[in-house]
């Protein structure tokens, strides 16, 4: 199974980010892409082994090189009955197939669709299987999670597939740090692999969950930290524009928010970033250590004396600077040549009402 399974990873097409579906311009017009979807069917039609439960060509489509697809190419995803076979040919192969209007890639297609639709129960029971486990692992989380889609992650079109073991694909809907829905793809070997995989994003759903109820309530965008606030007012910059910013800036295959650096120089730096609706901190001290949110790591180790002290003081005791002015320390541990003090960084909603103004000024 472990020698079928490397086979299988070295002709997957995939990369570890998620997908990028951006059309781009090619020899393949939408006419010719098109004829190419006209043809599969009538092949798939033609095969009277089919004919009892044929097959339906879902999606025909270019994509980019870039996050999944090492290289720009084609997309065919074919219906097996509840089974979704994802299939790429890239641009190299066609090429080689006589470029515009690919001659041989329906026949490539069929084989491959033949291939699975062959052995279509073992590949009908994986998927049941793995739909259950999926959609007990997102009930259990109450997360607010939604799967989108199941399907074999993408295929070569020209390796065989008959007896191989093909990857699943499950597309979940979630939350972003801007607390905005997208599509995260999570793509694992077994149901079981994949129910583990969507579980590990739970924790962090709920969190951004809940912090969607608390913007719902206060009709609030996003929430800003006093000591984010006064990065951005140290730096000269705009808290609307950079917030507009951040409500528009998360990786749309993983959700994570953007980080905007307001300066740097001579080993300090400052910047702010989006957490599950925060805009947060992060603030190198040189010669001191980094501010990380509510995390203040100070670059050597206090005594305990020091350290037992240190709760409940303003964290400028430790060092005198603007962005720490009325901040107070809750804790503080020493961890071998690291001191680990935590603060207590008081909060603020940001309304609509503040990121029209940054629409305003750009009018």
């Amino acid at each position: 199974m472990d020698e079928v399974m490397n086979q299988a990873v070295d002709q997957c097409l995939l990369t570890e980010d998620g997908p990028d579906v951006t059309d781009v311009s090619s020899e393949l017009t939408a006419l010719e892409i098109r004829d190419l979807q006209m043809r599969l069917r009538q092949r798939i039609a033609a095969c009277e082994a089919m004919a009892a439960s044929a097959p339906v060509v879902q999606l025909v489509r270019r994509v980019a090189a870039g996050a999944q697809f090492r290289e720009t190419g084609v997309v065919i995803e074919v219906g097996i009955g509840a089974v979704v076979l994802c299939l790429f040919a890239p641009d190299r192969l066609t090429s080689e197939m006589g470029g515009p209007g690919l001659p041989d890639l329906p026949e490539l297609v069929f084989q491959r669709v033949h291939e699975v639709h062959r052995a279509r129960q073992r590949h009908t029971d994986r998927f049941a299987q793995a739909r259950r486990m999926i959609d007990a692992a997102i009930e259990r989380s109450a997360a607010g999670m939604t799967l989108v889609s199941l399907k074999t992650a993408p295929q070569r079109v020209d390796v065989k597939l008959a007896g191989r073991h093909l990857q699943l694909e499950a597309n979940v809907s979630m939350l972003n740090d801007a607390l905005r829905p997208y599509t995260q793809r999570i793509v694992d070997w077994t149901p079981r692999e994949l129910m583990s995989s969507i579980s590990c994003h739970a924790s962090e759903q709920r969190k951004r969950q809940r912090a969607l109820a608390r913007m719902t309530a206060s009709a609030a965008v996003f929430e800003i930290d006093i000591l984010a606030e006064r990065a951005i007012a140290l730096a000269g910059a705009d808290l609307a524009v950079c917030a507009t910013s951040l409500l528009g800036g998360c990786d749309p295959r993983e959700g994570g928010g953007q980080e905007i650096i307001l300066g740097e120089n001579a080993g300090s730096r400052t910047s702010i970033y989006l957490r599950s609706g925060r805009i947060m901190a992060s603030v190198r001290i040189v010669d001191v250590g980094l501010v990380a949110g509510h995390t203040f790591i100070i670059n050597r180790p206090f005594p305990e004396t020091v350290t037992d002290a240190l709760p409940g003081q303003s964290a400028t005791t430790v060092v005198d600077h603007p962005v720490l002015q009325n901040i107070r320390i809750t804790s503080a541990q020493r961890d071998g040549m690291q001191t680990f003090v935590r603060l207590k960084i008081p909060k603020r909603f940001i309304r609509p009402a503040e990121l029209d103004e940054a629409a305003q000024s750009t009018v």
